[in-house]
């Protein structure tokens, strides 16, 4: 990926623009800092990073403001069936095709209209299943209106699935999905920290788009697409971590809201079952997860570590046989909530175990190809894994390597 910088159209009077940032904000990327070299501030990889070939997280760091309307001062659309959008002090009319979510967009401005009526026709489609998809393209966008990062969130992930639909615009679109997903993530963290429950199905909605729009990025060519780590930009593997833990966290909150008709609480398999073809496979990997008899405790401690995870793995796997292709995607949903903080730490230091077991959960990601969000990221970290393993442990992955995409 390479997008030009993170600035998008400015402007007055709209509710959702985005405004270029002030350039004497001095927000250097955490390389430079942590280097403690000066850092010129180029988006969306600063000189020095593309330079020394670090993983620059500018992009996650540019303070940006939206420029707000008093709702007094908004003009009205002239009925229910039309927004009213304007741009350089020019209105115009655009017809609502599909259903009508009688929202006042005020005087949006064209781009923002075009990707949130995108966000209503197609991506809410492509989020939710068919029994609840009423409720992402319809009770989403009208709570977004009181809740400016969730609205900002829903025009990231839009335009970043609308980039992929049309090449031609694809500069202009990430630059702008990468531009709203900045301007969400300050005030969504401020809300977190006043969180009532109230509220709380605003911020969960947010993070039901932040899953996708990581995972998209990580398709592209950019850090998120390697080995999970705390260093640099946020990871996938952790934002997905994160999103199950809040699940479970606010569950009986989130019940009782607009989401609860969707949550479920049920085994996708049965403990324990090896009851599939590929089990062997998983089987395999015990084998260098034995202790000999000149392993340490310390090396015992780690090996038993990893042995839980491998478990957790395979009792997962008979997920996709019983399921189909909604199997996998629930294991990819689920695995990362599951691992301890112990692999996670092996995981971070590159151990060999732990990379193997993490090549095998990248096969199912690699199978799900097809959805747009995840098409490359499977591949992807697959070949970092094999780019870190050495000779004598790539036997291990041969597998997950060799099997067809999708």
């Amino acid at each position: 990926m390479s997008p030009v910088g993170a600035a998008v159209d400015s402007g007055t009077g709209s509710d959702w623009r985005i405004r270029r940032p002030h350039r004497k904000t001095r927000t250097g990327c955490n390389q430079c800092k942590r280097r403690r070299v000066k850092c010129d501030e180029r988006k969306p990889v600063c000189t020095s990073c593309e330079r020394n070939k670090l993983q620059c997280g500018l992009a996650f760091l540019i303070p940006s403001r939206v420029a707000m309307r008093p709702a007094a001062l908004q003009p009205k659309s002239p009925n229910p069936d039309q927004i009213v959008v304007k741009k350089a002090n020019k209105s115009k009319v655009i017809p609502v095709q599909g259903p009508c979510l009688n929202i006042r967009y005020g005087d949006m401005d064209l781009r923002s209209a075009e990707i949130l009526d995108h966000y209503t026709k197609e991506v809410c489609l492509l989020i939710a299943g068919p029994k609840v998809v009423h409720i992402w393209r319809v009770h989403i966008p009208h709570m977004a209106l009181e809740h400016r990062f969730l609205m900002h969130g829903i025009l990231a992930l839009s335009a970043l699935h609308l980039s992929a639909l049309q090449p031609s615009r694809r500069p202009e679109l990430v630059n702008f999905a990468m531009a709203s997903e900045q301007l969400a993530l300050p005030p969504f963290r401020k809300f977190l920290a006043n969180q009532k429950s109230g509220n709380i199905h605003a911020a969960f909605a947010f993070s039901h788009f932040v899953v996708p729009y990581m995972l998209a990025f990580s398709g592209y060519d950019g850090p998120m697409g390697k080995i999970p780590s705390y260093a640099g930009q946020p990871h996938w593997f952790h934002a997905l971590r994160g999103y199950m833990a809040f699940l479970n966290n606010c569950w009986d909150d989130l019940e009782k809201g607009p989401l609860g008709y969707q949550l479920v609480k049920s085994p996708i398999a049965p403990p324990n079952n090896r009851d599939h073809p590929e089990d062997v496979h998983l089987a395999k990997i015990h084998e260098m997860l034995q202790p000999t008899a000149e392993s340490s405790p310390q090396e015992e401690w780690e090996l038993e570590i990893l042995r839980v995870a491998l478990e957790s793995l395979r009792e997962l796997w008979s997920g996709p046989y019983m399921l189909g292709k909604m199997g996998i995607v629930a294991m990819i949903y689920l695995w990362p909530s599951k691992v301890s903080e112990e692999y996670l730490d092996l995981m971070h230091r590159h151990r060999p175990g732990a990379l193997v077991i993490l090549a095998h959960y990248a096969l199912l990601v690699k199978r799900m190809d097809v959805l747009w969000y995840l098409k490359g990221v499977g591949p992807k970290l697959l070949s970092a894994i094999d780019d870190e393993l050495g000779d004598e442990h790539r036997p291990y992955i041969e597998w997950a390597l060799n099997e067809p995409e999708g």
